[in-house]
């Protein structure tokens, strides 16, 4: 049971560290074509927050 639980927080983490990844790969590219998205871990909701702050201006 706690392997389980453990399996599916490193999938939601790498999920969500895959797509700031992309994220911030865009950015360096020049290019923010992805859609806005909230992720669930709020350390990488902040990530996310910050970047998208930094394209704003």
């Amino acid at each position: 049971m706690i392997m389980l639980v453990v399996v599916r927080l490193v999938r939601e983490l790498a999920k969500d560290f895959r797509y700031v990844e992309a994220i911030a790969l865009s950015m360096g590219e020049g290019s923010t074509d992805q859609p806005r998205k909230h992720v669930k871990i709020i350390e990488f909701e902040q990530i996310l927050t910050n970047l998208y702050k930094k394209v704003m201006n």
